[in-house]
């Protein structure tokens, strides 16, 4: 069930968040999910902290 999603001007791209049935077990696992304009789109399970993992930007 996909609760929010945005364009991410960092990303380059569209990003989602979303509630996933045992999602930390599903990391990597594409899925597909229904647009509010009825296609269908593939997305990844990816880790909630997906930009800057160790901090880096953060710390400069």
């Amino acid at each position: 069930h996909v609760t929010s999603s945005y364009y991410s001007p960092n990303l380059g791209r569209p990003i989602a968040l979303a509630l996933v049935k045992q999602g930390r077990s599903r990391m990597g696992e594409t899925l597909y999910v229904a647009t509010a304009t009825g296609s269908t789109v593939p997305v990844t399970v990816a880790n909630p902290v997906f930009y800057d993992p160790e901090g880096k930007r953060l710390d400069g």
